[in-house]
């Protein structure tokens, strides 16, 4: 049913979320196992609009990441997507679902996709602070911020 390799702890730091659970689903088992029936071409019925005859064919493809593409709506993209838009959560949600009902370990620390973003005023604040305690009060600093 699932193609889940052994993966040493050393690959695992090296492997993100996404590729372990690329690598180790097949799209067609994730869209039977959350309800899709998919015929022997490898078409299913849409679960993201009205949809009487299949209209979404998912591709599994050996050695290549899997992939859908819905010829009704466009609806497309890989494994984690299908599952983010049939839950409405984040792909990095679904990565962690599929991961967690398909029984694939993850080992490595996570770290945050996009660092945390300092806001205007705390860029000002920290801007201002610098300022008064050097006493430099250059024009560059002050264009910077903005």
């Amino acid at each position: 049913m699932q193609r889940i390799s052994q993966i040493s702890s050393k690959e695992a730091s090296d492997i993100s979320v996404y590729d372990m659970v690329k690598e180790n689903l097949s799209i067609v088992d994730v869209a039977r196992f959350y309800g899709l029936e998919v015929n022997r071409g490898g078409f299913a019925n849409c679960p993201f609009h009205d949809d009487k005859n299949p209209s979404m064919k998912l591709y599994e493809k050996h050695g290549e990441p899997d992939d859908f593409y819905c010829f009704g709506c466009g609806a497309g993209g890989d494994v984690i997507n299908l599952v983010s838009k049939l839950f409405n959560i984040l792909p990095l949600e679904s990565a962690h679902k599929l991961a967690h009902d398909f029984g694939i370990e993850i080992d490595c620390e996570i770290k945050s996709v996009r660092p945390q973003k300092q806001s205007i005023k705390a860029k000002i604040e920290r801007y201002t602070y610098e300022l008064q305690e050097s006493r430099t009060y250059s024009c560059w600093l002050i264009i910077a911020i903005f």
